[in-house]
């Protein structure tokens, strides 16, 4: 009999086996809520499935009783997939186990005892429970089951939690004791492990154990076909299924594997001389996949296959993301001449790798952390640094500096301004900061044909589109200040060629990663304050003497008022709360300053299911002022402060007539300081270098720079205007 899903929570579903569930289940119109925190997983894989509404995610751990209660809430079933990824971790502390595969199991299956809401667990356990049976086939009716390493216990522990609460409780558990998993996303097991390896030398890849031990492997997409084949038909009150593939792969095969799908056929292989690889490998496991065959579902693949098909997901997704994409094109293509002149690495910095002698090495060179090491002429990278070029040498482009070097290996090569006193005094202090040299250019066209990975753009929004516009047909990332440019026209045109380029472009929506912002986003996205009903952003500036007369001020540099910068800020807050927005109205007026701008602007719009967001921002406040205020139907969240010369960031959230509650609505509302030390340049330029090092997607692309210059645009439009 099939049992229909309809709601469901993934723990841990941001993870490997999960993020792919996620994906599985948003394509059969299944809800989806996923709590993780985040310690494995990565929030990016299932990020489209947030923006577009069809999956709720709660940042944080299981074992938070409120997060939990949150998250189980008018689900169905639970597929608890949330545990400790890393094997071998137990064998170093114990308690990993015992805390992230009993503890959590016994915190769900608690709040599902507890609460109105699910009576269905999926449990993701693992062969290992069956312990070092010698390489006999095991069913699930064999036993004793006598697991070797404390992963193993661990999740043999909590199958008897399982079985405990659905024959005490009536809670249906369904335990799933997976083979070997592979595929793309892994974030663990041998095939991560390999990689890691990889990264570090080209050459040769080690194994640990004699490479001879050999597991039951299965495809990540199997192994999600499966979850919800038996949360749909596994009917008893408590059952137990093996999720393996006919057969076994030794670990050499899929080393093997995974330097074919590389193109790394050169590489040698380096094996132990023990069966086993740690202390806990269990060196010969085989499953019987027959009781699940029989109700009528098996995998796609045998081991080999599985191996096969899995790695070659893994490795496609490998070759995308740094170091490997550079590593893999050099190691292939070697370095000619003319490349060694682009990235001014001297023929000096090479090793001789039959003597084992090094020569003298350019200090630039070792800023690269480039050398060739294996005696056939193929490159590889040694802790490669991200290199980065600031164009617009003021104050923004100092912070863009600042924040680049901090995030860490990396390194400011050029800093572009046509003033040459200006980008010489900001070059200087970025090399003695770095302790690297960096370089004044005055054109930017000079940095078109340098090895940059990532530019910033800092400078005034009347010449900001070419720039970036340029920098994209060459390949080079960017990272520009907002808006996309000094009119929609322009930011369409640039949205158009990040679409078609291979590098990527970043927008500077800082004001996103404030300390307070995001956690108020937490809060929102935990139901901390119900349903958003409407949310209110006030951002005044101070101004200062002299003021009409900078470039901000003037419609032909920076193309409008305070409504388009720094209006577009807001706006873009409020999609980052609300989603898509459509304008309702507008109002816009020039008070005080003798500029052909405006200096004052209030705006209203709207989402699609109603929530409104209201917009003020003026320059004529005489000292700083930030706030946003987040109001639900259960509750509301206050932010007041930017930091900086905006003041300290404080977040106050509370309930609804909280005052109600035996004491004062003071008394009932939450405070958290974040301080007055702005964080925000540093966090997103961070989230923005290893974006590009790892292949990932950026915070803030330019679909979510067009969507807000759009907005503002359409808010223009329409606004009154004070005569």
């Amino acid at each position: 009999m099939k049992t229909p899903l309809a709601k469901v929570c993934i723990t841990g579903g941001c993870g490997f086996i999960g993020s792919h569930l996620v994906d599985a289940c948003v394509a059969r119109g299944i809800e989806v809520t996923v709590i993780d925190n985040l310690s494995s997983g990565k929030v990016e894989y299932i990020t489209g499935h947030v923006r577009s509404g069809n999956v709720q995610f709660i940042k944080g751990s299981i074992l938070d009783p409120y997060l939990a209660k949150t998250a189980l809430a008018s689900v169905d079933t639970v597929f608890h997939l949330a545990a400790n990824p890393d094997a071998r971790r137990g064998i170093e502390d114990p308690s990993v186990d015992l805390e992230l595969e009993v503890v959590t199991t016994f915190q769900v299956l608690e709040m599902m005892r507890r609460q109105a809401g699910p009576r269905r667990i999926i449990f993701a356990s693992s062969g290992t429970v069956y312990g070092d049976v010698g390489g006999l086939e095991v069913n699930e009716d064999f036993g004793p089951c006598q697991p070797i390493s404390p992963y193993g216990a661990g999740k043999l522990a909590a199958e008897a939690f399982i079985s405990a609460y659905a024959g005490s409780f009536g809670i249906s558990g369904i335990v799933c004791r997976f083979g070997n998993v592979v595929g793309e996303r892994a974030t663990h097991g041998a095939l991560f492990d390999f990689a890691n390896r990889l990264k570090e030398n080209l050459s040769v890849l080690p194994i640990l154990g004699d490479g001879s031990q050999a597991k039951p492997y299965i495809y990540v997409r199997d192994i999600v076909d499966g979850l919800l084949f038996v949360a749909e038909r596994a009917d008893a009150q408590f059952d137990v299924f093996n999720m393996a593939p006919q057969g076994a792969s030794t670990v050499e095969f899929l080393a093997r594997v995974l330097l074919r799908e590389l193109g790394l056929t050169d590489t040698m292989i380096e094996t132990g001389n023990t069966p086993y690889g740690w202390i806990g490998d269990i060196p010969q496991s085989r499953m019987s996949g027959q009781k699940l065959a029989k109700l009528g579902w098996s995998p796609s693949y045998t081991s080999d296959q599985a191996v096969e098909v899995g790695v070659k997901a893994f490795a496609e997704d490998l070759k995308l993301t740094e170091p490997f994409r550079t590593l893999l094109r050099e190691c292939r293509a070697g370095i000619d001449e003319a490349d060694r002149e682009r990235t001014s690495i001297s023929s000096t910095v090479f090793v001789a790798a039959a003597s084992g002698r090094r020569f003298p090495e350019d200090p630039e060179v070792l800023a690269l952390g480039m050398e060739r090491g294996d005696g056939r002429g193929a490159m590889r990278m040694v802790s490669r640094s991200i290199r980065g070029a600031v164009i617009g040498a003021g104050l923004i482009g100092r912070q863009r500096s600042h924040s680049f070097i901090s995030v860490g290996d990396t390194c400011l090569k050029y800093v572009c301004d046509p003033e040459r006193a200006a980008g010489i005094k900001l070059a200087n202090e970025v090399a003695a900061l770095q302790g690297q040299p960096c370089e004044w250019v005055q054109d930017y066209e000079a940095l078109l044909t340098r090895d940059i990975d990532l530019a910033f753009v800092a400078v005034p929004h009347n010449i900001a589109a070419e720039i970036v516009m340029r920098l994209l047909e060459n390949r080079i990332n960017v990272l520009m200040e907002k808006p996309m440019g000094i009119n929609v026209e322009e930011a369409q045109a640039i949205a158009s060629i990040a679409r078609d380029s291979k590098a990527t472009l970043a927008v500077g929506f800082n004001y996103r990663h404030y300390p307070a912002i995001a956690r108020a986003k937490q809060l929102v996205q935990q139901g901390v304050i119900g349903n958003v009903i409407y949310v209110r952003m006030i951002l005044g500036h101070g101004g200062r003497p002299g003021y009409e007369k900078e470039w901000k001020l003037s419609r032909a540099k920076c193309g409008g008022g305070v409504l388009f910068d720094p209006g577009v800020h807001l706006v873009d807050l409020g999609r980052f709360f609300l989603g898509e927005l459509e304008p309702v109205q507008a109002h816009i007026a020039t008070l005080h300053w003798s500029v052909d701008v405006e200096d004052i602007a209030v705006a209203i719009a709207r989402n699609h299911q109603g929530a409104e967001f209201h917009l003020h921002t003026s320059l004529i406040e005489w000292e700083n002022h930030f706030f946003v205020g987040i109001f639900g139907d259960g509750g509301y969240i206050k932010i007041n402060g930017r930091m900086g010369n905006y003041g300290v960031q404080e977040l106050v959230y509370g309930k609804k007539w909280a005052w109600l509650e035996n004491g004062s609505q003071r008394e009932r509302n939450v405070v958290e300081v974040f301080g007055n030390e702005d964080t925000s340049f540093s966090q997103e330029t961070k989230l923005v270098v290893e974006a590009i090092r790892n292949g990932r997607p950026v915070p803030e692309n330019h679909e979510d720079g067009l969507r807000a210059t759009e907005l503002v645009d359409q808010l223009y439009r329409m606004a009154t205007v004070k005569p």
